[in-house]
């Protein structure tokens, strides 16, 4: 797969620093590639790689806050949405 492809199945045009996003996405598209040439016939697939148990706690219905003081207590507002810092950050 090239970059044009990936833009094209993602309905997305790189424009700023496409020589360097070139760069990562080529390097995820080979470590990708020697994933594909493991050998693995008699490995079971797994749910979790990491066996821990996950204890379960009946859901129970309580007693909660109105929505207008739950605004008042975040950092940032508006109207009636909670406001974050975006969680998308620029290539390093």
């Amino acid at each position: 797969m090239n970059l044009e492809r990936f833009e094209e199945l993602a309905k997305i045009k790189i424009q700023n620093e496409r020589e360097k996003f070139n760069k990562h996405f080529e390097k995820m598209i080979n470590y990708f590639s020697q994933l594909k040439e493991l050998n693995t016939d008699n490995i079971e697939p797994l749910f979790n790689p990491i066996e821990i148990e996950c204890p379960l706690r009946e859901d129970l219905v309580g007693k909660s806050i109105d929505r207008l003081t739950a605004l008042n207590l975040s950092p940032d507002y508006y109207l009636e949405f909670f406001k974050s810092p975006s969680p998308i950050k620029k290539w390093e």
